[in-house]
């Protein structure tokens, strides 16, 4: 049989304890955290971070696009109704149950920084493709 689950830990890469350790289980801190497109990479980001207790921090989401037909294959946190949503607002909605201040911003990364003022950054997260 050529379909076998594969389960293994990232934490610890040990296939024993495979799927058992969850979620970290203790507090996080992101500080002020900037997640720049929220594509296939970005929003697989949201989903792990929507699953984790204890977060906490200031993370600004950043977009410029809507959510189309042709995501949904990809993104576990959006359906129909989502079409045509921004996805830095649907990233704030799903993070909306954590500990996590969120901030959506719609616009472009030249746009964000140009807007932002501030060009200091503690910390950015780059999940843009080449498209």
């Amino acid at each position: 049989e050529l379909d076998e689950t594969i389960d293994l830990s990232l934490c610890s890469y040990d296939k024993t304890k495979a799927g058992e350790a969850g979620p970290i289980d203790f507090p996080v801190d992101l500080g002020e955290t900037h997640l720049v497109g929220l594509g296939a990479i970005g929003h697989g980001s949201l989903w792990a971070l929507a699953r984790q207790p204890d977060l906490k921090g200031r993370l600004h989401v950043i977009d410029h696009e809507a959510i189309e037909l042709s995501n949904l294959q990809r993104y576990a946190l959006a359906g129909q109704a989502e079409i045509g949503m921004s996805k830095a607002v649907l990233a704030a909605t799903a993070l909306r149950s954590t500990g996590l201040e969120v901030e959506a911003h719609p616009l472009t990364w030249a746009e964000y920084v140009a807007r932002r003022g501030n060009w200091v950054l503690d910390q950015v997260g780059v999940a843009l493709d080449t498209a």
